[in-house]
């Protein structure tokens, strides 16, 4: 579920507060706001945590010309997540064979409780964090990854 505040009033208060409409929210500034501030996007996860997004408006001076001396190929494989061009292969983790086992036990007892009760929604929101996790847990991989093939080579 997504909604735009482009049209609606909102308005950013001091430190870690937005007030939209009527309602005065507290989020988690996780970088500063740089430039000025065009829409806000409220947005709702499975798992039922709210995210403001901000669309920011900013100059940015030119880059200087990069020196480029050392260059890297990388393959995506099916086998092995990365292979580079020397041969080297990065495998991708097995987060979600880790987690396999206790959300088998979370998805059966989810299904033991009656359809539409709060326990049953409670136990679908569990589920949905776990996943979430797991996708957080794998995008960090990538990232760390990522940067440090990024410290190594200047070409991609």
């Amino acid at each position: 579920m997504c909604s735009h505040i482009e049209n609606q009033k909102y308005r950013l208060l001091d430190g870690n507060t937005v007030r939209i409409g009527k309602y005065k929210y507290r989020y988690v500034r996780h970088r500063p706001l740089r430039g000025t501030v065009k829409t806000l996007i409220v947005k709702r996860d499975a798992a039922d945590r709210l995210w403001l997004i901000f669309s920011v408006v900013e100059t940015v001076p030119d880059p200087k010309e990069p020196t480029i001396s050392h260059v890297a190929g990388f393959d995506f494989g099916l086998k092995t997540f990365l292979t580079d061009h020397t041969g080297k292969r990065y495998t991708a983790g097995l987060h979600h064979l880790l987690a396999l086992k206790r959300l088998r036990h979370m998805q059966s007892r989810k299904d033991k409780k009656p359809r539409g009760t709060n326990n049953r929604k409670k136990a679908a929101r569990l589920i949905a964090r776990t996943h979430i996790r797991i996708a957080d847990k794998r995008r960090d991989e990538h990232y760390k990854l990522a940067h440090a093939l990024c410290d190594q080579y200047d070409l991609l």
